[in-house]
């Protein structure tokens, strides 16, 4: 069984289907690193959360999971370089420094212990965000006060 439907298999925490995607509730998500655990292959992983209101659907892109694996790990610095397109560290805003360092991964293949942990990572740090990143997005688009909206999260 893949793992999109051993996720999907999982009792705990919410699942939508939308324009045929499925997408799940962060609770159910934690289930992922148990199943990736069993696997000995392991692949690249993108994860991207989407705010789901009024029967619409907003990509939340700047907390999109990315874990790459590599034949060897990069610079860090010159990563952050290129992905801000600043010129030196000292000019990133730290708050772009610490969602990049909680969203974007890389990892040497075959290293499933430090690919579990940027996902455990990863998911520790949504589950921080997310009321946060919540009222936020109500606030900007005006939603409050909806009893069916939430964040919801796509492996692609």
């Amino acid at each position: 069984m893949d793992v999109l439907n051993q996720l999907k298999n999982v009792g705990q925490g919410t699942m939508l289907n939308y324009n045929g995607d499925t997408y799940f509730s962060l609770e159910r998500l934690t289930f992922l690193t148990n199943i990736l655990s069993k696997n000995e292959l392991i692949t690249e992983l993108v994860i991207t959360p989407y705010y789901f209101f009024d029967d619409r659907i907003m990509e939340l892109y700047d907390y999109a999971l990315s874990i790459k694996i590599v034949e060897s790990i990069g610079s860090r610095e010159a990563f952050l370089l290129e992905e801000t397109g600043k010129k030196s560290i000292e000019e990133i805003d730290l708050e772009v420094v610490e969602k990049l360092d909680n969203t974007y991964f890389e990892v040497e293949l075959g290293d499933l212990e430090t690919f579990l942990n940027s996902l455990r990572k990863y998911l520790g740090y949504m589950n921080e965000q997310e009321p946060h990143l919540l009222t936020q997005t109500r606030k900007e688009l005006s939603t409050h006060g909806m009893n069916n909206d939430g964040i919801f999260y796509r492996l692609n």
